[in-house]
């Protein structure tokens, strides 16, 4: 964890800029952090250029350390990685659905569910194995007892 020096918000990773600090420098208290304005967001060509001039400057870096160049990702294919790379973690979805600012967890679930541990063949052999064991013998929801075998 770091503290930023100039507002003290603490933040994981290692920006070379604390985001809240950017927002209180730039006189914004609300909207948006990073835009034209507060409230109109930068241009997509102009996030394209920007992204792929960074990609440019990095893969340059790498070539000179004779490393193989990374294929650029979109802003857009980014989110997606960061998700996935959540999801591989282990992070549950609730807390994933908040990180992505989805409106509903049903928003990451159905984009991410597929990604998630188990499947459907998976959670039918948890519950067969639940059956068999701890759940044999015990009263069902009628109020009538299974017969173990």
């Amino acid at each position: 964890m770091a503290a930023c020096p100039s507002c003290g918000f603490e933040y994981e990773g290692s920006f070379k800029f604390c985001p809240a600090a950017h927002a209180l420098r730039s006189g914004r208290r609300s909207g948006l952090v990073f835009g034209r304005t507060a409230d109109q967001p930068f241009e997509p060509t102009t996030l394209s250029g920007r992204a792929g001039t960074a990609w440019k400057r990095m893969n340059l870096k790498r070539k000179e350390a004779e490393l193989d160049p990374i294929a650029p990702i979109s802003l857009h294919e980014g989110r997606h990685t960061f998700a996935s790379l959540m999801i591989a973690a282990g992070v549950n979805a609730k807390a994933l659905s908040t990180y992505m600012g989805h409106a509903s967890i049903t928003i990451t679930l159905d984009r991410y569910g597929h990604l998630m541990p188990g499947n459907e063949q998976a959670a039918a052999g948890l519950l067969d194995a639940f059956l068999r064991t701890e759940g044999g013998g015990r009263e069902s929801a009628t109020g009538t007892r299974r017969r173990t075998s």
